[in-house]
């Protein structure tokens, strides 16, 4: 692939994702947020803080293992939220 082409592309994929990342967000917004008090510093927040601050220690087990904390926790709100049962009985 010629220079010339590749920032284009690159362009173009940056712009997919970021579109694709506000989708999601704005997906699962309702999901979330109203889990969460108002004033409270939100916990994702917080996880993100101290995953960031093992990065900053450079302590790679610590890091390692909020990442993958931080990761489940959403991983089982999502399926949490998939697995729903959101019938509402219809009498015929």
């Amino acid at each position: 692939m010629s220079p010339s082409r590749r920032p284009g592309r690159i362009r173009t994929t940056c712009s997919f994702f970021s579109r694709l990342l506000d989708e999601g967000r704005r997906i699962l917004r309702p999901y979330f947020y109203p889990t969460f008090e108002p004033g409270l510093p939100h916990p994702y927040i917080q996880e993100h803080e101290a995953i960031i601050a093992a990065i900053a220690a450079r302590d790679v087990d610590t890091c390692d293992r909020l990442a993958k904390e931080h990761a489940d926790s959403i991983v089982q709100q999502i399926q949490g939220m998939l697995a729903r049962d959101l019938q509402q009985g219809i009498t015929l």
